[in-house]
């Protein structure tokens, strides 16, 4: 399945993603923003993509999905739609290469996510979290119609937690 977008393309991830997958998750803004994966190699992220990414997230229309320019096919960032035990909705995130940034990708791509999430997986509402110090993705959330929330542990340290009600 792919979701299309005005200038991009969101398709789930596959192991033929790893050498660009690897280059997002060494990249310094990902370890300080979201986290560092330790994975040292693109075999590594090639093993990570198929025992683990795959199989535990990819169901139900939801998982990792690898965000390409429509124009060239080349993978800029990834969005991710996850349902975690320890939530009633699905959480939405996302990361972006340097060369993804700043240019209005992230705000497509998780407006294009937010339909989906509406539309085709029904959900009632959708949540968002980041690190309290990461101010740029927080300020993408408010703008797209986000309300902040407080902080809430749900992976290892207190996360920003930020919610869409759909209307």
């Amino acid at each position: 399945m792919i979701l299309r977008a005005d200038r991009i393309n969101l398709q789930p991830i596959k192991p033929s993603d790893a050498a660009f997958y690897y280059n997002l998750l060494t990249d310094k803004d990902w370890i300080a923003n979201i986290r560092d994966s330790k994975l040292e190699n693109i075999d590594a992220v090639e093993a990570y993509i198929k025992n683990t990414l795959i199989p535990n997230f990819n169901y139900r229309g939801l998982g990792f999905y690898v965000v390409r320019i429509t124009k060239t096919g080349e993978s800029i960032g990834v969005s991710t739609l996850i349902k975690r035990e320890a939530l009633k909705t699905v959480d939405l995130g996302y990361g972006f290469l340097p060369k993804g940034r700043g240019k209005g990708y992230a705000r497509e791509a998780t407006l294009r996510l937010m339909k989906y999430i509406s539309e085709e997986l029904q959900y009632p509402k959708v949540l968002a979290f980041t690190k309290p110090s990461n101010t740029p993705s927080q300020n993408l959330l408010i703008k797209i119609g986000f309300e902040a929330k407080g902080l809430k542990k749900v992976f290892d340290a207190e996360e920003a937690l930020f919610e869409y009600v759909f209307k």
